[in-house]
């Protein structure tokens, strides 16, 4: 009885290191920019022959460039041949929210013609709400059932980033319906500069008269409008889902 062993890596012909671009919490207008690697694992020599974007509408906003690397970087990754780096930059422009797009790399093996790297993340407003009953994707902050000889209140505080957050104020304008009643507190810079926060209280004041502000099919939300001096946020506009009860 004879008994062999073998052990080996099966690695690919092309392979790009990260999988993806991620670019996460960018603020309106910034500009960023990421690298991945691809590596040719191949005896030939991998080349790149293409390099486009998938998604015409919004390559504006993406600028890419290839330089291949040097025989020490490529050493970095075992098994590799070759490689290159694939540099994206963001440039200002983005819509607020997610976005996608894909980057699609021709090569020139028979075996991965094609190579697609996925370019996601999200554009993110300067000035943002955050809070216990806060939801940031409906604008809407949610109170439970409120007893009207009790009432409620909810603590909040409004965030702001980027350059403007030493001299961004805020002021209330209007708030719907007369029972909520608005506190801005004193607005705080982190030490580091880059942001500040202004507690932003909301209550339901005990004696409330009942009613029923929950939104569609229950009546109209309450709204609270605050108005502020930053230049990519003038206004800020916040539901208020809530009932009271007697």
């Amino acid at each position: 009885e004879v008994m062999l062993a073998v052990a080996g890596r099966i690695v690919p012909a092309v392979r790009a290191v990260p999988g993806q671009f991620v670019f996460s919490g960018l603020l309106v207008g910034e500009t960023a920019s990421g690298e991945v690697r691809v590596y040719g694992y191949r005896a030939e020599p991998l080349k790149l022959t293409e390099c486009r974007l998938s998604d015409p509408a919004s390559s504006q906003f993406f600028e890419t460039a290839i330089v291949p690397l040097s025989a020490e970087e490529v050493a970095q990754e075992p098994e590799a041949r070759n490689g290159f780096s694939l540099r994206v930059t963001l440039k200002p422009g983005l819509p607020l929210g997610p976005f996608r797009q894909d980057i699609v790399l021709g090569t020139n093996l028979d075996s991965a013609a094609k190579l697609e790297i996925p370019i996601q993340g999200r554009i993110t407003s300067p000035v943002s709400v955050a809070g216990p009953g806060w939801d940031s994707r409906a604008g809407l902050l949610k109170f439970p059932p409120v007893a009207g000889k009790s009432g409620a209140q909810r603590n909040l505080m409004l965030l702001v980033r980027g350059p403007h957050c030493k001299t961004t104020t805020f002021r209330l304008v209007r708030v719907v319906p007369e029972c909520l009643t608005v506190e801005l507190g004193q607005t705080k810079i982190s030490p580091d500069g880059e942001s500040a926060r202004t507690p932003l209280v909301i209550r339901i004041p005990a004696g409330s008269p009942p009613g029923s502000y929950l939104g569609p099919p229950h009546g109209e939300p309450g709204q609270i409008v605050i108005d502020t001096n930053h230049p990519q946020q003038p206004q800020l506009r916040l539901l208020v889902s809530f009932a009271v009860k007697e």
